[in-house]
């Protein structure tokens, strides 16, 4: 990558990690996960990796460069040594080359409990294939290690090895399971998830629920009268007649037409008898 300096430019920030904890003991597969720079400028980030038996990074273990999103999974070809303290840090580059180190923190390598399996994935949107992120991934059979889903939408699981029960949740969309997912030691095992939405958080997504919202009013009433099917304004007068949206749903009247009302409705529904009579 070459980078072009330009003048004025401020270096991006120092980031947070998340994980591993500094100190930690550590399989020898293990992942990192750190917070996302926003840049001074606006400035388009990318992350190096790096790992080292010294704390001065003199000799470098393993690096990974143009990282652009904010987790990574170091697997068994990284040949990181088993009952070893490492050292690692991430920097952070910004478009035109400013660098910004990170802290250095260190790890211990263990391997006597046996090495997880890795399970790992994107997280988009059904309707868009927008990348979602913060979504909780969780395991019906244990509590694994986990890095939610960033800014790229992916997301990475340490668990032991077996038969396990994945579900993807987040706010505003249907929680989405995939049952008997087999996790193997020291193996990657790739799932993605495609998660509907569901405005009202009702468990139905947005395409099966006659009203997305939960304001009592049905979508179809809602778009044909200028409402909006995904924000509860039952409480709202549209058309400024005195009665409310909800009432002029209930009533079959329009909400955005302040001369059909619910008092002008029943009136004709009382005359309209009379009329017929004659």
């Amino acid at each position: 990558v070459v980078y072009k300096q330009q003048e004025g430019n401020s270096p991006p920030p120092v980031i947070a990690y998340n994980y591993p904890a500094d100190g930690s003991s550590q399989s020898s597969t293990l992942f990192f996960d750190w917070s996302n720079a926003v840049d001074p400028d606006n400035d388009a980030v990318r992350y190096r990796l790096q790992i080292a038996e010294q704390s001065d990074f003199t000799e470098l273990a393993f690096e990974e460069k143009d990282l652009r999103g904010t987790t990574f999974r170091l697997g068994e070809c990284a040949n990181i040594k088993d009952l070893t303290r490492y050292y690692w840090r991430v920097i952070t580059i910004d478009e035109y080359g400013n660098e910004t180190p990170g802290p250095t923190q260190s790890f211990d390598t263990d391997n006597t409990n046996g090495i997880p399996g890795i399970l790992q994935g994107i997280i988009h949107s059904d309707l868009d294939l927008s990348l979602l992120s913060s979504c909780n991934v969780t395991s019906s059979v244990q509590e694994g290690v986990f890095a939610s889903s960033d800014a790229t939408g992916e997301y990475i699981l340490l668990l032991n090895e077996g038969l396990t029960n994945i579900t993807a949740a987040l706010t505003n969309f249907v929680n989405s399971t995939t049952n008997d997912v087999n996790l193997q030691a020291g193996k990657s095992t790739v799932l993605n998830f495609a998660l509907q939405p569901d405005a009202d958080n009702d468990g139905i997504s947005d395409n099966d629920d006659a009203d997305d919202d939960n304001d009592g009013m049905t979508d179809e009433y809602e778009i044909a009268n200028e409402l909006d099917p995904l924000v509860d304004d039952a409480d709202l007068d549209l058309d400024l007649d005195g009665f409310t949206n909800l009432e002029e749903f209930q009533a079959g009247t329009a909400a955005n037409d302040p001369d059909d009302t619910p008092r002008r409705s029943s009136a004709w529904r009382a005359v309209i008898p009379f009329i017929l009579d004659e």
